[in-house]
C-alpha cells in the first residue's frame, strides 16, 4: 500500500506542474495577443484616416488621369467630380495593387457612398474589394457632396 500512495503523490505533483505550466502559457499568450490586436486596429485607423483624406482631396496633379496620377483624389471645388470618380474606379478595378500603393496602404479597402454611385453610366456598389468575412474591419465615415446632395462616404479597411 505504501507504494501506491507514493505513486499517487508523484502523479499529483506531475499533474500540478503541467497544469501550472499551461496556466502560465495561456496567461502570457493572452497578454501578447491583446496588444497585437490593439496595434493592428490603431494601424488600420491611421491608414483609414490618411486614405479618406487623400481620396477626399483634389488629387495630385489637380487634373490627374489614369496615366499621370500621384494621389487619386476625387474632389473638385469640395464636391465629388464624376470624372475623377470614374478614374478612381477604373484605377481600382484595373490595378488594385497600384491604387493601394498610391493611397499609401497595405490594407484592403472598399469605398462606397450613401447615395448610388454612377460610374460610366452604370450604378456601382463601390470602389475596391468588397469584404467577405474580413479580419479586423474598420469603417471610416466622412461627409461630402455628390451630385449636388450631401452624401456620406464610407471607407472600409481590413487585413
Amino acid at each position: 500500500m505504501a507504494r501506491k500512495a507514493q505513486a499517487w503523490g508523484l502523479d499529483l505533483i506531475i499533474a500540478g506542474v503541467i497544469f501550472t505550466s499551461a496556466l502560465v502559457v495561456l496567461y502570457l499568450y493572452g497578454l501578447n495577443y491583446s496588444n497585437e490586436g490593439e496595434d493592428t486596429l490603431k494601424a488600420l485607423q491611421y491608414d483609414g484616416d490618411t486614405m479618406s483624406s487623400l481620396i477626399l482631396s483634389d488629387g495630385v496633379p489637380l487634373d490627374w488621369n489614369a496615366t499621370q496620377v500621384v494621389i487619386p483624389g476625387i474632389l473638385t471645388d469640395n464636391k465629388i467630380n464624376s470624372t475623377k470618380l470614374e478614374y478612381f474606379y477604373d484605377l481600382s478595378s484595373n490595378d488594385y495593387s497600384i491604387a493601394r500603393s498610391l493611397l499609401g496602404t497595405k490594407y484592403n479597402y472598399f469605398m462606397f457612398l450613401s447615395t448610388p454611385m454612377i460610374v460610366h453610366g452604370q450604378t456601382v456598389s463601390g470602389i475596391g474589394l468588397n469584404a467577405t468575412n474580413p479580419n479586423n474591419l474598420i469603417t471610416i465615415t466622412r461627409f461630402t457632396s455628390y451630385q449636388n446632395k450631401i452624401a456620406t462616404l464610407y471607407l472600409q479597411l481590413w487585413n
